[in-house]
């Protein structure tokens, strides 16, 4: 029986047919349905093809690339040969299918999507009562362009270096190549999504936030492409941006660093074996990024066994994040450092709560004879949420009134997961406040127990939450009510020091920052003075905006 596809005249015109592939045009050529109920049926147009010129692409008895080839006919095959293994390999493995809930074919260089915005703060569903406005989510077009990217790969070779290499070795070299391509296809998508990184200039005010930090609390970062020929930064807005920060380090450096800052965090590294994973993600890793930088005054961070040091500064706000394991010597050395100075301590969970010196290691009294309140166990599961219950008072003079606190309520994300990595908060045990001499400033939303207290010490301040997090205003609370000057009090993200101060706006609005002292901030990426000689600054801002200013002048 004669076969067209055997006749099918083959030429390289057929990659040019515009609207439509090689594989396409081959099919409309030779449809696959004049091949129902022979041998040939399962085959389409181009794996015909490779029957017509006997070429084997797989399998032991596989033949070397140059079977393509013999002829002219043949040779019109192997681009399509390339780009058919190449796409296998983006296919193995690929996960964009699973995470992907829709896929929009664009024709031209950008792209408007649309969004859903629920109304009011919080998205969750809500009894309506009859007669009630129901609460309403609007769809809307989104305010940004989502800009669309060519990339190119191309496959350089002699023939001499590949003819007598056989397909399907070839074919893994190919494969590998489209699984590096899914995974691009995949970083893009992932790491736009999970960071909110969806255009240049998302990318910049985060590179100059996170610059912002590097240099205020003196710490180390380093900028890694991932890619041996580049990609994630590669723009020419992002390498000026690098240009100008290299000329911003070299002046910081040249500066006094030395810090003047008044809130120490302090950390315990033994303590971490002692509670769960959960735990010691929330309030040491996901806290940090989520919460602390949000305070509106510097932080430094210290292990508490730095308290027993003599050449350790002095703070007005000590933040206790998870010392659970203390021993009687460290204790002492932790109070000896509180009542230095008259300092504000705010506790948080389980304060000493083991302690391998005493007759009871795991006990409430170990709490108590730390933080100097009487305390309660809760030993199930439970909630930490709780709202404050006495506004009035100074320490809590930036709270929100019928907000719940006592979880991370804000979204946090990682580079290894799309979307919120936050599991349900929960604590277990829990702990509440069990004292008279107390003065509580916070209860249990559903326990109905104190959860938030102050005592005033001999000679220091004690400040307890029993729930693991505490949000960012409160701890501003706390620092203005210790006498800590806070820079900013509208939940932006603040670095500062004695050379820079550095806000990154948490909404589209004005922000005004406050100055420790008259000075001329000038705005180093815009290379300019936003006054002299003042204390306050007031400043119109987008959402993720990031002005970086310098106290020391031009630079």
């Amino acid at each position: 029986m004669a076969y067209y596809y055997d006749n099918l005249k083959l030429d390289k015109g057929m990659y040019r047919e515009a609207g439509r592939s090689f594989s396409q045009v081959l099919e409309r050529k030779d449809p696959s349905e004049r091949y129902k109920g022979t041998s040939l049926e399962g085959l389409d147009a181009f794996q015909r093809q490779l029957k017509r010129f006997d070429i084997k692409v797989k399998g032991a008895g596989s033949d070397v690339v140059d079977k393509f080839f013999q002829t002219a006919d043949a040779a019109v095959l192997f681009p399509e040969y390339i780009s058919r293994t190449v796409r296998q390999g983006m296919e193995e493995g690929d996960i964009l299918p699973h995470i992907t809930a829709a896929v929009t074919q664009v024709e031209g260089l950008d792209y408007r999507s649309i969004t859903s915005e629920a109304g009011g703060e919080e998205k969750e569903l809500k009894d309506v009562q009859e007669g009630a406005v129901i609460p309403e989510t609007t769809i809307k077009v989104q305010a940004n362009l989502v800009k669309l990217k060519k990339r190119g790969r191309m496959l350089v070779a002699t023939y001499e270096a590949v003819r007598f290499q056989k397909l399907d070795l070839f074919s893994v070299t190919l494969r590998q190549i489209g699984a590096h391509i899914a995974r691009t296809h995949l970083e893009d998508a992932f790491y736009r999504d999970a960071m909110g990184l969806y255009d240049t200039r998302d990318s910049i005010i985060t590179l100059k936030r996170d610059f912002a930090r590097v240099l205020c609390e003196d710490i180390y970062a380093w900028w890694f492409d991932q890619h041996a020929e580049g990609g994630r930064y590669q723009h020419e807005e992002i390498y000026r941006l690098f240009a100008r920060q290299k000329e911003i380090g070299e002046f910081a450096y040249s500066l006094n660093r030395v810090k003047n800052d008044e809130i120490a965090l302090i950390y315990d590294q033994e303590s971490c074996h002692t509670v769960s994973a959960y735990t010691n993600m929330m309030m040491l890793d996901y806290y940090r990024t989520s919460d602390l930088h949000r305070i509106g005054a510097p932080v430094d961070y210290y292990f508490h066994n730095d308290l027993e040091r003599e050449d350790m500064p002095d703070y007005k706000l000590y933040i206790m994040m998870n010392l659970f394991r203390l021993t009687d010597a460290e204790r002492e050395a932790v109070l000896q450092k509180a009542r230095k100075n008259g300092a504000v301590v705010l506790w948080l969970y389980a304060p000493g709560f083991l302690n391998p010196d005493a007759e009871h290691i795991m006990d409430n009294a170990n709490i108590e004879n730390l933080i100097g309140m009487h305390v309660g166990r809760i030993d199930r599961t439970c909630s930490p949420r709780f709202k404050i219950t006495d506004l009035g008072h100074p320490a809590v003079r930036y709270a929100v009134e019928d907000r719940r606190y006592g979880y991370i309520d804000r979204d946090v994300h990682s580079n290894v997961w799309l979307e919120n990595v936050l599991a349900p908060a929960y604590m277990t045990p829990g702990f509440y406040i069990d004292d008279p001499g107390a003065h509580i400033l916070g209860t249990y939303c559903e326990l109905g127990l104190p959860a938030y207290a102050i005592r005033e010490m001999d000679g220091w301040t004690s400040v307890y939450c029993a729930p693991q997090i505490l949000r960012s205003e409160l701890i501003a609370s706390l620092a203005q009510y210790a006498g800590c000057h806070l820079y900013n009090t509208q939940d932006d993200v603040i670095y500062a020091n004695a050379n820079f101060v550095t806000i990154h706006a948490s909404y589209k609005g004005k922000h005004t920052i406050r100055f420790k002292e008259a000075c001329s901030p000038y705005e180093v990426y815009q290379k300019r003075y936003y006054g002299h000689n003042i204390t306050e600054l007031a400043i119109d801002m987008r959402l993720g905006d990031t002005l970086m200013f310098s106290l020391q002048g031009e630079c």
